[in-house]
């Protein structure tokens, strides 16, 4: 059942994907290890699939941020299909289900919805970079 939640976690900044032994492992950082807990996404609005341009089998457990700037993931899918209305990896799993904006949960507790293009706020979906961390809010401060 969690495979298809409607939130999808943050995966690569609170609990990145590394290879352990040719093993795909999970290495969960602990909140208080967060340097920006109340600007950190925890889990967003998410989508399973998108064909044709529709949602569609509810959502996805977890979500690629648009950068894995600083994030020490070993699991990157690629960068986000931006362009692509038909993909579900459009916006890296996430779905705007409140028509231009995207429901968000952050590290410290506090929840709210946000314009979808606040999602990439700081960095370049199309290439996955951070141009500035101030405005990133997937991760990859340091304390």
């Amino acid at each position: 059942m969690g495979l298809r939640s409607n939130r999808g976690w943050n995966y690569f900044y609170l609990s990145p994907l590394t290879d352990v032994g040719g093993q795909a492992v999970f290495m969960p950082k602990s909140t208080t290890s967060m340097a920006r807990p109340a600007q950190t996404i925890m889990t967003v609005d998410s989508v399973w699939d998108r064909a044709g341009g529709s949602p569609s089998g509810g959502g996805n457990w977890f979500v690629q941020a648009p950068s894995f700037w600083n994030s020490g993931t070993s699991y990157w899918f690629g960068p986000w299909q931006f362009t692509n209305n038909n993909e579900w990896f459009q916006y890296g799993g996430s779905y705007d289900f409140v028509r231009g904006r995207v429901g968000v949960s952050f590290v410290d507790g506090h929840a709210k919805t946000l314009p979808t293009p606040n999602l990439w706020a700081g960095a370049n979906p199309a290439n996955s970079s951070v141009f500035d961390g101030e405005k990133y809010l997937w991760g990859g401060h340091q304390n």
